[in-house]
């Protein structure tokens, strides 16, 4: 998830663990350290992933609420995309808030 890009907040909402733990695991794997935010997808990027996000979340039959297939999903595009989990995750989530889903 840290490979991905995942910000220290999408792993302490999902694993439980302090920053400190986020950090300490970053250093262990030999991630740089991050400071501020991941830039904003462009809007090449955006569509991208729109046209790969809604598909998939069709096809896999997730419930938006379902935080944890949302986050699977969130990391499998990562990976796909080579984009930051964390961009991601806050960009699928203005979707879902601005109910364009």
């Amino acid at each position: 998830m840290l490979r991905l890009g995942a910000s220290t907040e999408m792993v302490s909402k999902f694993y439980g663990l302090t920053h400190q733990e986020v950090a300490l695991r970053r250093d262990v794997l030999g991630l740089p350290k991050r400071r501020g935010r991941h830039p904003v997808l462009s809007e090449e990027q955006d569509t991208l992933l729109w046209k790969r996000w809604h598909p998939q979340l069709k096809s896999r039959n997730v419930d938006l609420g379902n935080e944890a297939a949302m986050l699977e999903l969130t990391l499998d595009l990562a990976e796909e995309l080579c984009l930051p989990a964390s961009v991601i995750w806050a960009t699928l989530n203005s979707w879902i808030d601005q109910g364009l889903v």
